[in-house]
């Protein structure tokens, strides 16, 4: 750290649409704010996006935020908060951010294939 290599927490603010920063995934200490007033507008803006790890959502109304969760292309969504991971939850994204689950048991079951086998035994006459 001592010699500069690392990202120190970044704002970026009043980011619009066709800005690099607001249409690909930055892995780093970085967020970018984008305003909005229409629920629909700002749906259809976010779910437009080929990505869809992570959302994060700030609002001081929690049904607003919970419907707008359940509609955002997102695997992984806070609501009034951000990159705390859960033992035991999923996390993966939508899209095209990863394949599959991580840190879970989903993340197991996907490097394994089902087989069921059935075995009639011989029955005594």
């Amino acid at each position: 750290l001592a010699r500069g290599f690392f990202v120190e927490p970044t704002v970026f603010a009043d980011v619009t649409d066709d800005m690099r920063i607001a249409r690909e995934e930055i892995f780093g200490p970085v967020v970018s704010v984008l305003r909005w007033t229409d629920e629909n507008d700002l749906l259809a803006r976010v779910n437009a996006l080929d990505v869809g790890l992570t959302c994060s959502i700030w609002t001081h109304d929690l049904d607003r935020a919970h419907r707008l969760a359940s509609r955002v292309e997102a695997g992984y969504v806070w609501i009034n908060g951000a990159s705390q991971h859960w033992v035991g939850v999923p996390f993966g994204g939508y899209k095209q951010s990863g394949i599959g689950r991580e840190e879970s048991i989903e993340e197991l079951l996907a490097c394994t294939q089902i087989k069921n086998v059935n075995v009639t035994l011989k029955r005594n006459a």
